[in-house]
């Protein structure tokens, strides 16, 4: 199991999980087909894997901990976000409880980020883990991921089509702050719903 110890007696670290789940989901998108079970089925495999990034550790009398996932870097949390909505496509695909922890541990982690007022990223961090502010990429990714995770369920918007996809207005306020534009968050949103049909 992935919470075990390794060959050499230490258990896994928080990047090494990030790693695994980056590519099992990467690998899952790759042998997935468009149907709705398949997509199902290839999100409900990595559950395990998920659910260890998003158990709260066991912390010391000092105080809580974030699960292990929010406490890898900006840099490595992009690339697991993108890769889970692009394999589910669909944000309902995911298991409720699951999508529920990614939604609130990442507001979590943007609210420590600056999205909803104190300091902003890029002016510089007080309460990351970083050493230098994210690139607007980055920021953008992060902010898509948001608004996908926040995606009510039913009928889709006409993705590339006429009909816009429609940004909650906390993202477009931490669009605002971050600098980053708000046509670029819908964008990347759009590509992971359509990802799978």
């Amino acid at each position: 199991p992935a919470t075990s110890a390794s060959a050499w007696g230490r258990p896994p670290d928080d990047r090494s999980l990030g790693r695994a789940l980056l590519v099992a989901t990467r690998l899952a998108s790759a042998g997935v087909g468009q149907g709705e079970e398949e997509r199902k089925e290839a999100v409900r495999r990595l559950s395990p894997l998920l659910d260890t990034l998003l158990r709260e550790p066991a912390a010391p009398s000092s105080g809580r901990r974030p699960a292990q996932l929010w406490e890898l870097s900006l840099r490595d949390v992009v690339p697991i976000l993108g890769a889970i909505a692009s394999l589910a496509a669909r944000p309902e695909r995911l298991d409720p409880r699951i999508r529920s922890q990614l939604l609130h541990g990442l507001e979590a982690r943007l609210a420590a980020e600056g999205a909803f007022g104190g300091p902003s990223p890029i002016d510089g961090f007080t309460l990351s883990s970083s050493a230098t502010p994210p690139s607007a990429a980055t920021l953008a990714e992060l902010a898509a991921a948001w608004a996908w995770l926040g995606q009510e369920e039913g009928p889709r918007p006409d993705v590339g089509g006429e009909l816009p996809l429609e940004l909650p207005e906390a993202t477009v306020e931490a669009c605002r702050r971050w600098a980053i534009s708000p046509t670029r968050v819908r964008s990347v949103v759009e590509r992971w719903l359509a990802s799978g049909g």
